[in-house]
């Protein structure tokens, strides 16, 4: 097993997360200690934590402090690291105000609406796209000419039951 795997089972459970992460692709400034300042890029965002992409490695467990809109300088705990890399979560939950002001300052097209992903490929940052089940062009075609079938019969019947009169 490799070290994100068993970080992840020590520390969290994927699938039992406190609060829905909303994936989007935004620059911010982030403090490790009080001298050393570095770029990092948030990558989703949820109301407990944070997926960061840094440029120099953080180490699990180290302070964090992030730059967020709204609500400015706000502190986390690094509670796994890979690479550049880094699950942090913050040390007071953000308001609803500083996740949508964030969405909304994100890079256009980096945010996914209505779908939940909490998988990440961590190599390139960007989130796995669900996989759709699409139908078959002939499952298509049949729909499509039973819906007008019956669309065509709603509109005779009417016709048809007058003319018998």
């Amino acid at each position: 097993m490799n070290d994100l795997a068993q970080t992840f089972s020590k520390t969290e459970d994927l699938d039992d997360r406190v609060s829905i992460r909303r994936p989007l692709k935004l620059l911010t400034v982030v403090v490790q200690t009080s001298t050393e300042l570095q770029m990092g890029t948030l990558l989703d965002l949820s109301e407990s934590g944070m997926l960061l992409e840094v440029s120099s490695p953080l180490q699990a467990g180290s302070a964090v402090t992030v730059d967020l809109p709204e609500s400015g300088l706000t502190r986390a705990t690094a509670v796994w690291a890979s690479g550049n890399y880094a699950g942090c979560q913050f040390d007071e939950p953000l308001s609803r105000k500083t996740i949508s002001a964030s969405l909304l300052r994100a890079e256009p097209g980096s945010t996914v609406s209505g779908e939940l992903v909490n998988q990440w490929d961590l190599d390139t940052g960007a989130a796995q796209e669900p996989e759709i089940e699409k139908l078959s062009p002939r499952a298509r075609i049949g729909i499509l000419l039973g819906s007008s079938a019956f669309l065509w019969a709603l509109i005779a019947a009417p016709l048809i039951g007058h003319l018998a009169l």
